[in-house]
């Protein structure tokens, strides 16, 4: 969602072992090592907190990525599917 027209709310959390600082400036060492918390909005962001004895570091919100999907039309020309998103995408000729 575009900022200053939506504020996220978490719809769920999803707890899941620690892998690593959920931010780059201002980290927390303490807060490292146990689990990390993924709190999820209805837009689709995702924020990260890492909390180890008592200790809490938290992650920005994250948009997120938009997806493209290819639908690939079926084929009897024997052409592999990676040759058929090629062809789609950039016109005649294998890859």
């Amino acid at each position: 969602m575009t900022k200053g027209t939506h504020r996220h709310k978490v719809t769920h959390t999803d707890t899941r072992a620690f892998s690593g600082p959920v931010r780059a400036q201002g980290q927390n060492q303490a807060a490292h090592g146990n689990v990390c918390f993924i709190d999820h909005c209805a837009c689709g962001a995702t924020r990260k907190t890492n909390a180890n004895a008592g200790q809490t570091e938290r992650g920005a919100w994250v948009e997120p990525v938009p997806r493209i999907v290819i639908r690939v039309p079926s084929t009897d020309t024997g052409e592999t599917s990676t040759q058929a998103v090629h062809r789609l995408m950039f016109g005649k000729g294998k890859p």
